[in-house]
């Protein structure tokens, strides 16, 4: 448990996550005021770019940092998921800050959202499960909406083989989280599975799926 000291002794190693996707701070005993200096830390565009899940649940926040958490959520559009279960937030806090982080998801494109889903699955990433399912149906609805030519050819350009909306983000994708306080830890080299990311460990993640199967041939003998 690292606390208001521990996390804003933290604050400039931020800085060095390029490939940062989710930050778990849940359980750390983190009050506003620390809050509120990680909010001004990622209001600079240039840090943890690829920031996608912040988890801030299970901490004793109150709803004095709603403003900064919101400016937060409006300067980072790319913040598609922010946890705030179990705090001190009143409900209507809570509900606002909800809203926000849905509104940020729902304005992605499908990919992105997908994969801020899939993170938030893998178990110790992301606690707030209430927005985790209310975010399930706007990626439905994502993934059935008919791609416009532009997003056709990002999914030719951009996609690795294999990727396709029957098989959500791709055939491989390469996840990074972090959760201060421990030792790090190698990522999967095959053979039997590596066990879930615990406190403190930055761990890259390589998920293999089954690659789509190519549609069948529907032209007809001519």
């Amino acid at each position: 448990m690292m606390g208001d000291r521990g996390l804003i002794a933290l604050l400039p190693l931020l800085t060095f996550g390029r490939k940062l996707k989710c930050l778990n701070l849940t359980n750390n005993n983190l009050r506003s005021d620390s809050v509120r200096q990680l909010c001004a830390i990622l209001g600079d565009a240039l840090v943890l770019t690829t920031l996608m899940l912040l988890d801030l649940s299970n901490n004793p926040l109150g709803c004095c940092c709603t403003d900064e958490l919101m400016n937060l959520l409006t300067v980072r559009p790319s913040l598609l998921m922010l946890g705030t279960q179990n705090t001190q937030l009143r409900p209507g806090c809570r509900e606002k800050l909800m809203k926000k982080s849905l509104a940020n998801f729902g304005a992605a494109d499908w990919v992105p959202m997908d994969q801020a889903v899939r993170y938030s699955e893998r178990k110790g990433n992301f606690t707030d499960l209430d927005l985790r399912i209310r975010c399930d149906p706007l990626l439905e609805a994502a993934m059935n909406r008919p791609s416009s030519p532009g997003e056709r050819r990002r999914m030719s350009t951009d996609s690795p083989p294999g990727t396709g909306r029957s098989s959500r983000v791709g055939s491989a994708r390469l996840g990074v989280t972090w959760s201060p306080g421990a030792s790090p830890s190698p990522p999967p080299t095959g053979g039997s599975p590596s066990p879930p990311p615990q406190w403190g460990t930055v761990a890259e993640h390589v998920e293999e799926e089954e690659k789509e199967e190519p549609p069948a041939d529907s032209s007809t003998p001519g």
